[in-house]
């Protein structure tokens, strides 16, 4: 069978998914410099979150669920265009966060996410050094706290919050509320911390404040993040400062950020891998 065979021949069985092939030939879309693979690959099991594992270029091989994509729809979609939202959940805030735009996805041009924050949901007041933040209203009234008071925005208006300028979300309304956060140019490190962050605390990794019980976390988490407090939390800043440069050393910043991170993923399909240790290692 010539590559066209072989091409078709896969396209028709990821479509009647009555087999589940762990590679597909690609068939490249451009050539000469900048050359990248295109997949047949059926819309509706992308849409579905079927896809187990990322598609990525060179070849790479991808594979399905268990469950093979009963659908029959199928396109041929560059891996760098498949953009699928992601959404985690952090329960001791009370918050959800969609990624909407990604550096990955926008070339470093832009971080967007939505953030809804359930009735009584609310972080702690904080602030950060290197980047700015700004708050927009999307369904309202939305609760933001700083240190010159409380602020209430409806949906449409919108907050900075610049470097060093605390602040912090809090829902007293009764009823769910919903904000986007912007940062320009894109915050690639903030957008691992979410991930790395929310991933440790369903995961059972942090202390009822949501703090990591493994002091390398914590130092992933504060360099990430640039997430600083005032107060008597400022003595964890030079210890996690340390852990931070321990982490690096240690590869456990590495081993988060794989385990945690979805946007990295090309496909932004597959699902976070927890990690697996027992409660001794959680205190080591």
């Amino acid at each position: 069978m010539d590559d066209a065979g072989a091409t078709h021949a896969a396209d028709k069985t990821l479509a009647t998914g009555r087999a589940r092939p762990t590679a597909l030939p690609p068939t490249p879309a451009s050539t000469g410099a900048g050359t990248h693979e295109r997949y047949m690959v059926p819309l509706k099991c992308i849409a579905s979150g079927a896809l187990s594992r990322p598609i990525a270029q060179n070849g790479a091989a991808y594979g399905f669920t268990s469950s093979p994509c009963p659908h029959d729809v199928t396109a041929r979609i560059a891996p760098s265009k498949l953009v699928l939202k992601i959404t985690i959940t952090n329960p001791k805030n009370q918050d959800s966060v969609t990624f909407l735009e990604t550096s990955a996805t926008t070339g470093g041009q832009r971080t967007l996410l939505e953030v809804e924050v359930a009735p009584g949901g609310r972080n702690r007041l904080h602030f950060h050094k290197t980047f700015t933040e700004h708050f927009i209203a999307t369904a309202g009234p939305v609760r933001l706290a700083t240190v010159d008071g409380d602020l209430t925005l409806q949906p449409g208006e919108r907050f900075s919050a610049s470097p060093h300028v605390q602040h912090a979300f809090f829902n007293d309304t009764g009823a769910p509320m919903r904000f986007e956060v912007e940062m320009t140019p894109a915050n690639e490190p903030f957008e691992l911390f979410l991930q790395v962050a929310y991933g440790l605390i369903n995961d059972t990794w942090t202390l009822p404040g949501g703090f990591p019980i493994n002091p390398l976390h914590l130092g992933v988490l504060y360099e990430l993040g640039d997430t600083h407090y005032k107060g008597i939390l400022q003595w964890m800043t030079p210890l996690a400062a340390m852990m931070a440069a321990l982490a690096r050393w240690t590869g456990t910043r590495r081993r988060l950020i794989d385990a945690y991170a979805q946007t990295q993923r090309t496909s932004h399909t597959a699902p976070a891998t927890a990690l697996h240790h027992t409660d001794t290692e959680k205190r080591q």
